[in-house]
């Protein structure tokens, strides 16, 4: 795990506390979204008593609002209750919260420490874990952002328990990512869970412990790092093309989208079983209600070239083989054209089965 991070499970509540209390913070800031204030602040509160006299901010829900002007109303209140380089950022939801409020804190006065509690299972095996920060701009995602690891997290699966159904499901792609990164035997692990299985604290520390020794073997994504990208070129693209639309897509579901499609570019390239791609199909046909968005290459080709691993070329991390990631692989305009081709005719026939 991240070296200059300390980890914090449920477990571990009251030496959480005391290590935040052996800071000695001038003063303490929740940061929440409408949503995690109204269901896990509550909670939070009442397994930390302490909490009751910090400062909340509230921010609007939602990936729209990772932007430059909600970030200008953390700094405004940050300043207006005279925040000091000795005060704290706690990091109170889902990944856009941490997202943002990690850039928000890192930028304050060039940096005052923050904490990530992340309450979405998302935020817990991928948002929260690794030190990037960053917000949305100009309908590009995490355009703006940099690397800064929080001082600790806080993981508890209380939180999960307050959450609807479908925002739940939505951290599940990133497990499924990291098992198809790590080996066959995991991968059919995973396929074979059901639902509830995936809220387990086993299950949730084994993935954030997969990712944490990747961030720690490179913590500035100059490496092996970039296999996390798998899924996350088409995925981030997916999610920038619906975010205005009536049902904008959560990262999760644009994740587990993006992760069919690449795993058809790794089917073309690299010969990658295309029994792979089935069960992943089948695998999201179980898990996510109701999850498609049909799209062609023109629909996402603006947000592929804005994404910041592209230049000259579009650029992915694909498999080899399940297990073995690529990393910074060049696909062409007419290879992607003919995957996405591809992957829709397979997804309608797959579909009506």
């Amino acid at each position: 795990m991240s070296s200059d991070t300390a980890f914090f499970f449920q477990d571990d509540s009251v030496d959480f506390i005391q290590f935040l209390n052996q800071k000695q913070y001038s003063k303490v800031f929740l940061l929440a979204d409408s949503n995690s204030n109204g269901f896990c602040v509550p909670v939070l509160k009442q397994l930390f008593p302490e909490l009751y006299n910090s400062y909340l901010i509230v921010i609007p829900t939602g990936e729209a609002n990772k932007n430059i002007d909600v970030c200008q109303v953390i700094w405004s209140t940050l300043l207006q209750h005279r925040a000091d380089k000795q005060s704290v950022l706690l990091n109170v939801g889902g990944g856009m919260v941490s997202d943002i409020g990690a850039f928000a804190a890192s930028t304050y006065k060039r940096g005052i420490d923050f904490v990530n509690i992340p309450t979405t299972l998302l935020a817990m095996v991928d948002a929260s874990n690794g030190g990037k920060n960053g917000i949305d701009f100009q309908n590009t995602k995490n355009a703006i952002g940099g690397f800064c690891n929080p001082c600790a997290i806080y993981f508890n699966v209380l939180f999960l328990k307050t959450l609807p159904d479908r925002v739940l499901r939505s951290g599940i792609a990133e497990i499924l990512k990291h098992s198809l990164l790590a080996s066959s035997a995991i991968l059919n692990e995973t396929l074979a869970l059901e639902i509830h299985d995936f809220y387990s604290s086993s299950v949730i520390q084994k993935s954030i412990a997969f990712k944490s020794e990747i961030v720690r073997n490179d913590p500035m994504d100059e490496g092996i790092r970039q296999t996390l990208n798998l899924g996350h070129s088409i995925g981030h693209a997916l999610e920038s093309f619906r975010l205005y639309s009536s049902r904008p897509l959560l990262h999760g579901e644009a994740v587990m989208l993006g992760l069919i499609y690449e795993l058809m570019i790794s089917h073309l390239l690299f010969q990658l079983p295309i029994e792979i791609v089935h069960k992943v199909i089948d695998f999201k046909n179980r898990i996510f209600e109701d999850l498609s968005c049909t799209f062609g290459y023109s629909d996402i080709e603006k947000y592929l070239w804005n994404d910041k691993k592209n230049h000259k070329q579009i650029r992915m991390s694909l498999l080899e083989t399940v297990g073995n990631c690529r990393w910074q692989v060049a696909v062409s305009v007419e290879q992607l054209k003919s995957a996405i081709s591809e992957t829709n005719l397979l997804l309608s026939t797959l579909n009506k089965e």
